[in-house]
């Protein structure tokens, strides 16, 4: 999966590695006529970077993009390709990573993140410069946004739930200040109902009864909104397993933080703390991108949302 994000330069792509694992692998084949070289370029960053694995994927400007990653990331580092400037009529090496700004292009192209050269000593020192794999707290501008919109909408479930009960009462849509005015009216209707009066609208009492249990499960809903969070990548390190913990305040102010380190990160092995393995137990178990009020959310098999 790709998804645009930005920084204080601009906008750039990240790619998943869930998604660049099913590509074929470099020696597989690319379609490219400078195979060749695109092949040597392949095998010069992986041995740049021990480990790490080289993917062809998409075409850019009929040449392909090989994406560059170390398997157990969520994020790649970044892609390389090799193409043919007719202008210059020599073969070029091209980098591309977030870490990149490139002033000829506009900071929303493509080539504003993009290095080329004509040199292959300098494509690999551009890819050892620039291909960098992603913080933590990189990992977290690059997820936040799918748990705080998951978040937004079951709210806005149980506003849509909220709403129903009234126009079910009322015969007309809900907000705040039809509530208020009604404050009054529904307070003294409710102390009827639970003195057990008997209305001559016998759907009535039913009708009320829903409406304030949408209503308290509405602001629950809003309270949940605001309570902080931790993100927790789950992954293996040396053959153990790892936990990258950032504690979040304020899942909805992400954005005034994007891709600076503002949060301090810790990573844990076999200790991690109760409260978090508790949820994050409970959430193992959900489907991706799922969101369990008071628990948190599954971004995906590693990376998680537990509320603090």
């Amino acid at each position: 999966m790709s998804m645009y994000a930005y920084d204080d330069e601009g906008k750039f792509v990240i790619h998943s590695v869930e998604d660049a694992s099913q590509c074929p692998s470099a020696s597989d084949g690319d379609g490219s006529e400078y195979r060749t070289e695109v092949l040597w370029f392949a095998d010069a960053v992986r041995k740049a970077f021990r480990g790490c694995e080289v993917r062809p994927d998409s075409y850019r400007h009929g040449d392909p993009m090989f994406h560059v990653f170390m398997p157990e990331d969520l994020f790649t580092m970044g892609w390389i390709t090799v193409t043919f400037n007719h202008d210059k009529e020599a073969l070029e090496y091209i980098v591309y990573s977030r870490d990149i700004t490139n002033n000829k292009y506009t900071n929303y192209s493509i080539e504003f993140r993009c290095k080329v050269t004509t040199r292959k000593d300098v494509a690999i020192r551009n890819a050892k410069k620039y291909l960098r794999r992603f913080s933590p707290v990189e990992v977290i501008n690059g997820t936040v946004r799918k748990c705080e919109r998951a978040i937004t909408d079951k709210y806005g479930d149980y506003v849509m739930a909220l709403d129903n009960k009234w126009r079910s009462l009322f015969h007309a849509d809900w907000n705040d200040s039809r509530e208020a005015s009604c404050k009054a009216m529904l307070s003294e209707m409710y102390m009827l109902m639970d003195s057990g009066h008997e209305f001559m609208d016998k759907e009535l009492p039913e009708k009320l009864t829903q409406l304030r249990d949408a209503k308290a499960e509405k602001e629950q809903a809003y309270k949940d909104k605001k309570l902080p969070m931790y993100s927790v990548r789950v992954y293996e390190r040396l053959g153990k397993q790892a936990f990258d913990v950032c504690a979040i305040p304020d899942i909805g102010d992400t954005h005034s933080h994007r891709f600076k380190d503002n949060f301090e990160s810790f990573t844990y092995y076999e200790d991690l703390p109760e409260d978090i393995l508790g949820k994050l137990s409970t959430l193992s178990i959900c489907d991706i991108d799922t969101y369990v009020p008071r628990v948190g959310y599954r971004y995906s098999e590693g990376m998680f949302y537990v509320t603090q």
